[in-house]
């Protein structure tokens, strides 16, 4: 249960992080005494510190960008939400060689037609299983005639 005291505790925690827009108003109608409360109205805003604003990139320690930083900030944190942890496939039960294929298929990485093409292995992209004129892992894995036939 929030109780009064509790509130006040909480806004004081909440308006200490916001350090430009500190506010003591909520303390002139607490129970504290009138001189207790002069005293905290007349404290001013902390200052980070105390110079003027500058930009900084806070990937890396020296604060200064560079298109290398910003990659592997990039590879870290994934732009795509539905996209998932990797290391969260190694956990999942079952055999190392069920979980690696999830990671291929997952990473796109499968060698299907469309993929030997781009590493410059394979010329043609079509599916030779069932003649569609692209073999890529959703193709092979969820569309291709010939391999529905194997999940089902």
């Amino acid at each position: 249960m929030k109780t009064k005291k509790n509130l006040q505790w909480m806004a004081i925690k909440i308006d200490e992080k916001a350090y430009d827009r500190v506010r003591w108003d909520f303390v002139e109608a607490s129970i504290y005494a009138a001189e207790v409360v002069e005293c905290i109205i007349s404290i001013p805003p902390p200052m980070i510190h105390g110079g003027p604003d500058s930009l900084s990139w806070s990937k890396t320690t020296s604060g200064v960008f560079s298109v290398k930083s910003a990659y592997f900030a990039l590879k870290e944190e994934s732009w795509h939400p539905q996209e998932l942890k990797w290391s969260k496939i190694w956990k999942i039960p079952g055999p190392l060689r069920v979980k690696h294929f999830v990671w291929l298929v997952l990473k796109q990485r499968l060698l299907t037609n469309s993929e030997r093409v781009r590493r410059g292995i394979e010329h043609d992209v079509s599916c030779h299983l069932c003649g569609h004129f692209m073999e890529d892992t959703i193709h092979i894995l969820r569309y291709c005639s010939f391999t529905k036939e194997i999940w089902l």
